[in-house]
């Protein structure tokens, strides 16, 4: 496990004349946690995890398994996924802050992206889970994948994590 690295920062030497003020306080710089993939469900997923002192943060990135063939199904496979390794490290559904869907194409995948989201992040039980959600058109690494999914989740430290919706219509109209 990494170790945090200490600086200490002391008052300006005689030596010193950069004209910077100094403190004489102590901060942690925690070095990041090498990031760790698992397979579940025939996806890969990256996990990072950096703690803080009030809570966890999970980065994750989901990629389909080979072979799946529509964006529906992967999809499906790849929420799964995120949803299962959410679970295992202690949170869930509600744990998702934000995501970014990459897509192959946003006009031919994203409904079916949405609707496959819709049914596994519903299977959570209790309230809809609504991160903000950026919805992109680059196309993943993989030929043929239609879509990677990068999430980001907090797990308190002490639970419930508490959750506000906030209703928003866009200035544009659209």
């Amino acid at each position: 496990s990494a170790r945090p690295v200490r600086y200490r920062f002391g008052p300006a030497s005689s030596a010193d004349h950069s004209g910077v003020p100094r403190t004489d306080q102590r901060i942690d710089v925690s070095a990041h946690s090498p990031a760790e993939t698992i397979q579940t469900g025939g996806c890969s997923i990256v996990v990072r995890r950096v703690g803080g002192p009030g809570a966890a943060e999970l980065f994750l990135l989901g990629q389909p398994p080979v072979g799946a063939s529509g964006a529906a199904e992967q999809a499906e496979s790849v929420y799964g996924a995120i949803r299962a390794a959410l679970e295992a490290r202690g949170g869930g559904c509600e744990s998702i802050v934000a995501e970014t869907v990459f897509l192959r194409s946003l006009r031919g995948d994203l409904a079916a992206v949405r609707a496959a989201r819709e049914r596994v992040l519903s299977a959570c039980g209790g309230r809809p889970v609504r991160p903000a959600t950026s919805e992109i058109e680059q196309p993943p690494l993989a030929e043929g994948s239609r879509l990677e999914v990068s999430v980001h989740a907090i797990l308190p430290s002490e639970p419930p994590l508490r959750v506000e919706t906030i209703e928003a219509a866009p200035s544009c109209g659209c």
